[in-house]
């Protein structure tokens, strides 16, 4: 359910909400919040199914959202344990690192798979991209992680 409203919604309502030339990523935004609470194997999974579908739908060259989306899930997944998830500071930091993260893996393979240098592109959009998800971060943040504490907690007394 998430995936297809986030889906819907990043080609719909915010294809109009864009900051600087850029749209928030609901999808990564998903990805990285899943992986912060389920961790790095998690949200790797989650990561690649996300990236790959967004290739398949909206991409130039498949597998370059879906690398990059996984790479980025495990490395935040890592941080499962370490981080204080109630601390309002948290998801901003790792929305807006995991944004930079992400766009740092995708025009490195973007670079490798197309032989042209995509780095203006990432000198240009990254930035205002990671503030832009940050900030729409704090408003799915709060409910995506009842969610997953509901969850957690349904299937541990089960």
């Amino acid at each position: 359910v998430i995936l297809f409203l986030s889906l819907a919604l990043e080609s719909t309502l915010f294809d109009q909400l864009t900051f600087y030339g850029v749209k928030p990523d609901l999808l990564l935004i998903t990805v990285l919040i899943y992986a912060l609470f389920r961790g790095s194997i998690s949200g790797a999974r989650l990561g690649f199914v996300y990236g790959l579908l967004e290739d398949l739908l909206l991409g130039r060259f498949v597998g370059l959202n879906a690398a990059s989306k996984m790479l980025t899930g495990y490395l935040i997944g890592l941080g499962e344990r370490r981080f204080f998830k109630d601390n309002i500071a948290v998801p901003i930091l790792v929305i807006f690192g995991g944004t930079f993260i992400s766009h740092i893996f995708y025009v490195l393979f973007s670079t490798i798979v197309s032989g042209q240098s995509q780095f203006n592109f990432f000198s240009q959009h990254a930035l205002p991209f990671a503030v832009y998800n940050g900030v729409m971060g704090l408003i799915f943040y709060k409910p995506f992680s009842k969610y997953l504490k509901t969850e957690a907690t349904r299937i541990k007394y089960k």
